[in-house]
């Protein structure tokens, strides 16, 4: 992917092609909105990454940019990335992408502070832009903080989440054994795809807390990372906290016993 360019002249705001844009009321011009993904890619190719890059205003316009549903990847139902173009855009029922960035995770499972320190936002909002319309990705080119930060918003946007609490709420902690059995039993309840995608993530997040003297990214750290975002718990009560606190428990115990858990031929 093109990767912005250093330069010491200020940001124009403007991308190569595009109109020029609006004026603010402090007489600062923001930059014109994308209308496609390649629009976007021009924009941050064209931006200096001195400290005024990126442009006020610029990631306003991320959201918005319109994506192609044959290659979208992001907010898109597991079953239909899986099943697109009879299967080529998975590897044994994880989503490429996903299948991609598990790899280069795994490798640099040391890192410190992997899945909690972000990267350069200009990086992110690339590599999203490129996964979502399906360009060519050379990941080599980005950090590992960067890719966490974009597999996290994979997760975050799935329309469905990987762990419904109402799914698994009812299970208890308080007996780790007790609890994996059910964990077990809940797995088989689940589509093959989500299964594939739960073993495939949780397999690299147990990786990385085997290698915690390195990356400083214990269990209980990572826990807090991933109970929010598999099962979309919400702290707006003291009730929700402890909600929140015990439902993260149970992803700690998903992640310390990956292997008990996951022995789905077993599955009692």
């Amino acid at each position: 992917p093109v990767r912005p360019m250093s330069s010491n002249r200020h940001c124009t705001g403007k991308a190569p092609g595009t109109p020029s844009g609006t004026r603010g009321s402090g007489g600062s011009v923001s930059p014109a909105a994308p209308q496609s993904p390649s629009d976007l890619l021009s924009m941050l190719a064209s931006q200096a990454t001195s400290v005024s890059y990126p442009p006020k205003g610029y990631f306003d316009y991320v959201d918005n940019v319109p994506a192609d549903p044959s290659v979208q990847v992001f907010g898109v139902p597991l079953e239909e990335l899986v099943t697109r173009k009879g299967g080529a855009d998975a590897v044994n029922n994880v989503p490429v992408m996903l299948h991609r960035c598990f790899e280069s995770l795994e490798k640099g499972c040391d890192t410190d502070g992997i899945f909690r320190i972000s990267g350069r936002p200009s990086h992110i909002t690339e590599l999203h832009v490129l996964f979502n319309s399906g360009k060519p990705v050379e990941l080599a080119r980005y950090s590992v903080h960067e890719i966490t930060v974009v597999v996290k918003k994979f997760f975050n946007e799935l329309p469905e989440p990987l762990l419904p609490h109402d799914q698994i709420g009812h299970i208890s902690v308080d007996d780790p054994a007790k609890a994996v059995r059910h964990l077990r039993r809940f797995l088989r309840t689940l589509p093959e795809t989500r299964i594939a995608v739960l073993h495939a993530l949780l397999r690299v997040v147990h990786v990385i807390e085997q290698h915690k003297d390195a990356n400083h990214m214990d269990s209980e750290s990572l826990s807090i990372i991933f109970g929010p975002m598999l099962c979309r718990t919400v702290c707006k009560t003291a009730e929700d906290a402890q909600e929140v606190n015990r439902i993260n428990k149970l992803v700690e115990l998903l992640i310390l016993s990956f292997d008990k858990v996951f022995e789905i031929e077993n599955l009692e």
